[in-house]
Protein backbone atom coordinates (compact mmCIF):
# COMPACT_ATOMS: atom_id res chain seq x y z
CA UNK A 1 0.00 0.00 0.00
CA UNK A 2 1.20 3.34 -1.09
CA UNK A 3 0.78 6.16 1.18
CA UNK A 4 1.25 9.80 0.87
CA UNK A 5 1.92 12.67 2.53
CA UNK A 6 1.74 16.04 0.67
CA UNK A 7 -1.67 16.18 -0.55
CA UNK A 8 -1.05 17.17 -4.04
CA UNK A 9 0.04 13.85 -5.12
CA UNK A 10 -3.33 12.67 -3.58
CA UNK A 11 -4.61 12.56 -7.41
CA UNK A 12 -1.56 10.97 -8.71
CA UNK A 13 -2.16 8.26 -5.92
CA UNK A 14 -6.35 8.29 -7.37
CA UNK A 15 -4.89 7.59 -10.75
CA UNK A 16 -2.87 4.49 -9.93
CA UNK A 17 -5.45 2.68 -8.10
CA UNK A 18 -8.07 3.45 -10.65
CA UNK A 19 -5.19 1.61 -13.16
CA UNK A 20 -4.81 -1.25 -11.04
CA UNK A 21 -8.64 -1.41 -10.90
CA UNK A 22 -8.99 -1.51 -14.62
CA UNK A 23 -5.76 -4.03 -15.02
CA UNK A 24 -7.89 -6.42 -12.19
CA UNK A 25 -11.01 -5.77 -14.22
CA UNK A 26 -9.50 -6.12 -17.56
CA UNK A 27 -7.67 -9.71 -16.51
CA UNK A 28 -11.25 -11.40 -15.20
CA UNK A 29 -12.57 -9.79 -18.25
CA UNK A 30 -9.95 -12.29 -20.19
CA UNK A 31 -10.37 -15.17 -17.96
CA UNK A 32 -14.47 -14.48 -18.26
CA UNK A 33 -14.43 -14.18 -22.46
CA UNK A 34 -15.74 -17.49 -23.36
CA UNK A 35 -18.61 -16.95 -20.78
CA UNK A 36 -22.01 -16.13 -22.45
CA UNK A 37 -24.43 -17.33 -20.29
CA UNK A 38 -25.64 -17.07 -16.15
CA UNK A 39 -24.34 -15.13 -13.91
CA UNK A 40 -20.44 -14.79 -15.20
CA UNK A 41 -21.98 -14.31 -18.62
CA UNK A 42 -23.61 -11.32 -17.18
CA UNK A 43 -20.59 -10.55 -15.30
CA UNK A 44 -18.55 -10.75 -18.39
CA UNK A 45 -20.99 -7.83 -19.91
CA UNK A 46 -20.71 -5.46 -17.48
CA UNK A 47 -16.97 -5.86 -17.23
CA UNK A 48 -16.91 -5.80 -21.13
CA UNK A 49 -18.37 -1.91 -20.62
CA UNK A 50 -15.16 -0.73 -18.60
CA UNK A 51 -12.86 -2.62 -20.34
CA UNK A 52 -13.68 -2.08 -24.00
CA UNK A 53 -13.76 1.37 -24.73
CA UNK A 54 -9.97 1.17 -23.96
CA UNK A 55 -9.11 -1.14 -26.16
CA UNK A 56 -11.28 -0.21 -28.87
CA UNK A 57 -9.51 3.09 -29.36
CA UNK A 58 -6.53 1.99 -29.35
CA UNK A 59 -7.49 -0.47 -32.18
CA UNK A 60 -8.74 2.33 -34.19
CA UNK A 61 -5.30 4.06 -33.20
CA UNK A 62 -3.43 0.63 -34.58
CA UNK A 63 -5.62 0.65 -37.82
CA UNK A 64 -4.18 3.93 -38.74
CA UNK A 65 -0.78 2.28 -38.80
CA UNK A 66 -1.79 -0.57 -41.01
CA UNK A 67 -2.81 -1.37 -44.20
CA UNK A 68 -5.43 -4.02 -43.30
CA UNK A 69 -7.07 -4.30 -39.66
CA UNK A 70 -5.08 -5.14 -36.69
CA UNK A 71 -5.69 -8.22 -34.97
CA UNK A 72 -8.20 -8.14 -31.75
CA UNK A 73 -5.92 -9.96 -29.50
CA UNK A 74 -3.09 -6.91 -30.51
CA UNK A 75 -5.27 -4.03 -29.22
CA UNK A 76 -5.26 -5.94 -26.03
CA UNK A 77 -2.03 -6.81 -25.60
CA UNK A 78 -0.97 -3.19 -26.58
CA UNK A 79 -3.41 -1.67 -23.62
CA UNK A 80 -2.74 -3.99 -21.42
CA UNK A 81 1.22 -2.87 -21.34
CA UNK A 82 0.63 0.70 -21.64
CA UNK A 83 -1.53 0.87 -18.61
CA UNK A 84 1.02 -1.49 -16.50
CA UNK A 85 3.66 0.63 -17.83
CA UNK A 86 2.07 3.92 -17.05
CA UNK A 87 1.16 2.47 -13.40
CA UNK A 88 4.63 2.07 -12.98
CA UNK A 89 6.33 5.19 -14.14
CA UNK A 90 3.50 6.82 -12.28
CA UNK A 91 4.29 4.88 -9.13
CA UNK A 92 7.96 5.46 -9.39
CA UNK A 93 7.69 9.40 -9.43
CA UNK A 94 5.12 9.61 -6.39
CA UNK A 95 7.48 7.51 -4.31
CA UNK A 96 10.71 9.96 -5.29
CA UNK A 97 8.39 12.99 -4.40
CA UNK A 98 7.89 11.61 -1.11
CA UNK A 99 9.46 13.49 1.24
CA UNK A 100 12.29 11.59 3.28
Amino acid sequence: MVFVSNPFLLPVLILIWSMDAWLWLALIRLALHRTRSGPAGEINRVIANITDPLTRSTDRWLNHFTRTSAPPWLSWIVTLLAVALMRQLLLSLLIAYQPS
